[in-house]
């Protein structure tokens, strides 16, 4: 995306995870940026002292306290770095479209290799073990699943991944039970084991699938939140788990339009007049917080 941009890309620390993930799980926060300022000697580089931060840091940097420790302003980039170069051409302005996460089909499949590829390459050495035999079908059983529940995560009846899950599992377990008895003229129970497959099959990876295509708070992370468990080794912590939905108070908001271009759901909007921004999608509110952290008139609350 910057291959023909004149501009300088500063690789801050994450621990190897993603900005939006490092950023709300506080791998990559305000000294974070003030680290690779340091480290890279861009003073050096550059007349100016302004940084074009990634959208999706806004949950955790202090834009006051790097301006103060560093000397730098920043503003945020758009979602996608995709969109840099025609931002920079705008004079470092974006449009609300340019702010929000999206969930394609691709991307969703994409997670779906990613998350999924070492269990069912864990299990495929079990099942040559075993019974080579069952591999074949195991690994159909398996894809089949995964393709159904991530692909058509937008069309399966349920608010919560687990229940998505849970409905395809069903689904499943009744295809297998009719086909048993009217195809094959057995009782509807004689693959009970391909039963109770298909049911952990589909709950296994819907596990998580809530927090990872569908654009909202960890399903599991929520559960520990609740159970007061702050982390499960190194695959969840509930720390950066907060519940509620965003507060405005409209006495303290300038119309600034932070929360807009801070949002990755495009929660926020304009209602009434051109200079009252409120949160006309409050459904889409999933507690990240970027817009708390960011507001200079601290007009906004998780409650």
């Amino acid at each position: 995306a910057l291959k023909n941009e004149n501009c300088y890309l500063l690789v801050a620390p994450s621990n190897g995870i993603n900005v939006w993930c490092a950023s709300s799980s506080g791998e990559m926060n305000t000294h974070s940026i003030i680290t690779v300022i340091k480290t890279s000697r861009i003073n050096e580089r550059v007349s100016h002292r302004l940084m074009i931060l990634p959208q999706f840091s806004a949950t955790r940097v202090d834009r006051g306290l790097l301006k103060q420790s560093s000397g730098w302003s920043s503003v945020w980039g758009p979602a996608y770095a995709k969109d840099i170069p025609s931002f920079l051409a705008s004079g470092n302005k974006k449009t609300q479209e340019q702010s929000v996460a999206k969930y394609p089909l691709g991307f969703r499949l994409e997670m779906l290799l990613s998350l999924n590829f070492l269990m069912w390459a864990l299990a495929g050495v079990i099942l040559l073990i075993i019974n080579p035999r069952l591999l074949l079908f195991a690994s159909v059983l398996f894809w089949g699943v995964g393709v159904i529940l991530y692909g058509g995560y937008n069309i399966l009846p349920g608010n919560s991944g687990w229940l998505k899950a849970f409905f395809l599992s069903m689904l499943m377990v009744v295809i297998i039970a009719l086909f048993s008895f009217f195809a094959l003229g057995v009782s509807p129970w004689f693959y009970w084991g391909w039963m109770v497959t298909a049911l952990a099959v589909s709950m296994s990876q819907g596990l998580d699938v809530k927090g990872s295509v569908g654009g909202n708070t960890s399903e599991p992370e929520h559960l520990f939140y609740k159970l007061g468990i702050k982390s499960f080794g190194h695959l969840f912590s509930s720390d950066g788990v907060r519940n509620g939905v965003v507060k405005q108070d409209m006495h303290r908001c300038n119309g600034c339009q932070t929360c807009i271009f801070v949002c990755p759901k495009g929660v926020f909007g304009f209602s009434g007049g051109q200079n009252e921004i409120a949160p006309i999608n409050q459904e889409e509110c999933f507690a990240c917080n970027a817009c708390v952290t960011q507001c200079p008139q601290n007009a906004l609350s998780i409650g």
